[in-house]
């Protein structure tokens, strides 16, 4: 699993690569990219459990891919590889695809969770299953409403758009736009709806 995060805001939605129950040895991959613009690195961060969020998993290892160039959010491709051997031991490889700049970490088998742990995160897991979900859906909802706020602030300094966007239109959308970014930097649903 990975997550793609701002130093100021913990996203802390997963991405799932390698299912649970999984048959080894296994080599997955997935892009990403970036969530804000000009990002010059990606935490890479590898959990091991099943849910959505980030805190309620355990954390098996870290790294940080450095060096993308810069770009506007979203125009970077970072290509995210799990290896998992015979033995169980994972390699975790994050490549920037423009770049080709990589870096890696390999986890061994030694630092993993119990049976017993594993049966408690999965009953925690189906305990909080509509609650989790609810958590995934409002980050979700977040992270839509911060990008729809970029795209709007920069349609209103787009100067290929000046002769279609009025002053009125501008005096008006500003507040709004003001409102919504603020509830997006607190996390603030309601505000945002």
């Amino acid at each position: 699993r990975k997550r793609t995060q701002r130093k100021d805001i913990d996203y802390g939605v997963m991405a799932t690569i390698v299912e649970a129950n999984t048959t080894i040895p296994v080599t997955k991959s997935q892009i990403f990219t970036t969530a804000v613009d000009n990002q010059p690195g990606v935490d890479i961060v590898v959990v091991q459990c099943n849910r959505p969020m980030t805190a309620d998993n355990k954390m098996i290892g870290m790294f940080k891919l450095e060096g993308i160039t810069p770009a506007p959010r979203g125009v970077p491709q970072i290509e995210v590889s799990f290896n998992i051997d015979v033995n169980g031991i994972v390699t975790v490889k994050a490549v920037d695809k423009a770049t080709n700049k990589e870096q890696q970490i390999t986890i061994s088998n030694n630092g993993g969770i119990s049976a017993e742990d594993i049966e408690r995160m999965k009953a925690e897991a189906e305990q909080y299953k509509e609650e989790d979900k609810k958590k995934a859906e409002d980050a979700q909802f977040i992270n839509q409403s911060e990008s729809m706020a970029l795209m709007v602030e920069k349609s209103l300094e787009d100067e290929n758009l000046k002769d279609k966007i009025t002053d009125e239109d501008k005096e008006t959308v500003k507040p709004v736009l003001e409102k919504v970014k603020e509830a997006v930097s607190k996390r603030v649903i309601d505000d945002v709806k």
